[in-house]
């Protein structure tokens, strides 16, 4: 019963809304390539074992980036499609080590908004 109420707390939908504010922002930077290094991944997992070539990157990133290339058929889609599930990933995460250094963080609504939009507005996170 403890998890549902965890789950609809305040700092849970702020984080579901600045994550959809977050996509809609980065949408309007699909049709470019992003600004990281992340592009020479992508052409390298369009061969069949060229996640397994990669050895700049910890192997996970590579494998579920060739994953997600054989799923959309695309590794421009695959590849954005994995960086804005990491970016809110890491809106998670940001949220949960707020939550447990602070009790009382669902009453203190306004700083998780401010956080989230201050990390989901950075330029290298919006453009990849």
């Amino acid at each position: 019963m403890k998890s549902i109420s965890v789950f609809f707390s305040k700092p849970i939908s702020i984080w579901l809304c600045t994550s959809m504010l977050y996509i809609v922002w980065s949408s309007f930077f699909w049709d470019t390539l992003p600004m990281s290094e992340s592009i020479s991944f992508w052409q390298q997992v369009e061969t069949p074992g060229g996640a397994f070539k990669i050895v700049a990157h910890p192997p996970l990133y590579p494998i579920v980036l060739s994953l997600f290339a054989s799923l959309f058929n695309s590794t421009f889609l695959s590849g954005y499609f994995v960086g804005i599930l990491s970016v809110v990933i890491s809106g998670w995460l940001i949220v949960l080590i707020m939550m447990f250094h602070e009790r009382n963080l669902s009453q203190n609504y306004l700083s998780v908004f401010m956080v989230l939009i201050g990390y989901y507005s950075l330029p290298i996170v919006i453009q990849g």
